[in-house]
């Protein structure tokens, strides 16, 4: 278009539409803030900071980008900045490329430009290479508040000065947990009306007694109850186990899972790099729980019997070489038909049993329908924590009591805080003691109950006597004899001259074998003292080496 063509459209349009046309065509003033300034005609408007180069120094940036941030949703976990997932309720490592964007929604990153007569401040987005600077910058870090978890509904807390809360969403200072917005709400409900209400929830599945029913109960105040206790605090774990598929053990665990934390997402036992990839993930992003679920034979992980004990969990940032150290927390879940599970497992799980007495299972009656999906509706997990909120103030109300008898308190090694609170509130709501041993038909730790029999057995030979001892081979004729260690056992049954029958280890078995009653069950010279069930102590140890070893069984006098 010509000089003399643009002029003549220009006088039409202005003749059309009058001063309306000067007005669309007047140049339009950009103003550029400085770094603090704020727009007069306009409100809320991002604060300006100078990025590091030209004289200024990264740790001055850095430290000025952390004030700035200091009250904002960006938390530092150790020594890893993360953010706040609100779909996963994981803390996620910010990551240099996501730091670049993520602190243009709290400011405006600038450079200096030189113009005539002065400097003029130009919007610009942080290289990779600063963000990475500035993630890596104690002086960064330290201004950023500490997030410890991630609460995806209110929980209950227990305060500095001794009193028991539910927390309000967003960050509380005191604990550093920071609780999503939900709609699940908590109401107060009385302790009857709690108790009913889970009894029918439960009412359809096959508890082999009021123990399991018990461990149930406690699963599910614990699951929800981290804050009861310290960060690094030791938590027990819980282990279900049917006779039969399809007898609701993957569902009353997330049943205590649910409720807390939306949906429950299982996992399998992988190989060795997978679970320890795994466990570090949950460790650094502050997971609640770790749930093992449908699980077969017998399980004994060396990684997961650390992960539930140690309170400071060392690991490896996913996707880099960087060692992080972070408070282990998480509960952990395990499911499975007819489970047997590590001595050290055993210790650091309550057991829940479940006997199906029907061999088909569609051949049960159920009179209340739960499903995941209508288990994670916010109306169910409102009504399931009203009920486990009702049992807790009950026992806070009444003084804290601990499970057990009024004179003893039953409290599990290791795990004695915890036992004191989780069981103390199950016990004193009606449902029994969770932490009671289960009996010996109903407990996954096979190894441990074998060893009680034996002991039993070797006592029993004893007559009226309350020493006595026993060569290797007469163990082994109990053992074989009473179906005990059928798994150790590898060899052949011969002939004496008699007739009578006795069992012949083979070298790998009697090696084996013999280290478990030395090390294990003799604690070498020491010896270990067992509790029976009809109340006596059995010292069981070892005497002399080679041909001459023996075993000695030592009946104790009662305690007083």
């Amino acid at each position: 278009m010509s000089s003399d063509q643009s002029k003549a459209a220009n006088a039409k349009m202005r003749k059309l539409l009058g001063a309306k046309a000067d007005e669309a065509a007047a140049p339009v003033t950009m103003r550029v803030l400085a770094g603090g300034e704020s727009d007069d005609e306009g409100e809320g408007q991002a604060p300006w900071i100078e990025l590091p180069g030209g004289g200024r120094m990264d740790r001055d940036f850095a430290h000025e980008l952390g004030n700035l941030l200091a009250e904002k949703l960006i938390f530092r976990r150790e020594s890893e900045v993360v953010t706040i997932n609100g779909e996963t309720g994981a803390c996620d490592v910010m990551s240099a490329e996501a730091f670049v964007t993520a602190v243009e929604d709290y400011c405006v990153p600038y450079v200096k430009r030189a113009i005539k007569g002065g400097t003029d401040n130009v919007p610009k987005s942080m290289s990779k290479a600063q963000a990475g600077v500035v993630l890596a910058s104690a002086a960064f870090r330290q201004r950023l508040r500490k997030v410890t978890r991630v609460g995806w509904v209110t929980a209950p807390v227990i305060r500095a000065d001794g009193s028991m809360r539910l927390l309000p969403d967003g960050y509380d200072e005191e604990t550093g947990i920071y609780t999503l917005p939900s709609a699940v709400t908590v109401r107060d409900i009385k302790l009857e009306e709690a108790v009913s209400f889970l009894r029918d929830l439960l009412k359809d599945f096959p508890f082999h007694d009021e123990r399991s029913l018990a461990v149930q109960i406690c699963a599910m105040c614990a699951a929800w109850g981290h804050g009861l206790q310290a960060l690094t605090a030791a938590r027990l774990g819980f282990v279900w186990t049917a006779n039969s598929h399809r007898s609701g053990k993957s569902l009353l665990a997330q049943l205590a899972i649910t409720p807390s934390y939306g949906l429950a997402e299982g996992q399998t036992m992988a190989d060795r790099q997978e679970l320890r990839k795994m466990l570090d993930a949950v460790a650094l992003q502050g997971g609640p729980y770790v749930f093992f679920d449908n699980l077969t034979g017998h399980i004994q992980s060396e990684i997961v019997e650390s992960f539930m004990t140690t309170p400071i969990w060392t690991g490896r940032v996913m996707g880099s070489q960087r060692i992080f150290k972070a408070p282990r927390s998480a509960v952990v879940f395990i499911t499975g038909n007819n489970l047997t599970v590590s001595p050290d497992i055993s210790e650091r799980t309550l057991t829940c049993s479940l006997y199906l007495e029907n061999f088909d299972p569609q051949d049960r009656t159920l009179g209340r329908i739960i499903d995941p999906i209508s288990l994670a509706t916010a109306a169910m997990r409102s009504d399931i924590l009203s009920a486990v909120w009702a049992i807790m103030r009950h026992w806070d109300l009444a003084g804290r009591p601990w499970a057990g008898t009024p004179e003893k308190a039953r409290r599990l090694a290791g795990f004695a805080e915890w036992s004191d609170i989780m069981g103390g509130m199950v016990q004193a709501a009606g449902f029994g003691n969770p932490l009671e041993r289960p009996k010996d038909e109903q407990s996954p730790n096979s190894r441990d109950v074998h060893m009680r029999t034996l002991v039993e057995l070797l006592a029993n030979a004893l007559g009226a006597d309350v020493l006595g001892e026993f060569e290797f081979q007469q163990i082994v004729d109990a053992c074989y004899d009473n179906e005990l260690f059928t798994w150790l056992f590898d060899g052949r049954v011969k002939k004496e001259e008699d007739g009578a029958d006795w069992f012949e280890l083979n070298s790998r078995s009697a090696g084996i074998f013999g280290l478990l009653l030395t090390n294990e069950m003799a604690a070498k010279k020491k010896g270990r003292i067992f509790s029976l069930k009809d109340g006596r102590r059995v010292r069981f140890a070892k005497r002399g080496e080679g041909r001459a070893k023996r075993y000695q069984v030592e009946i104790l006098p009662a305690m007083t």
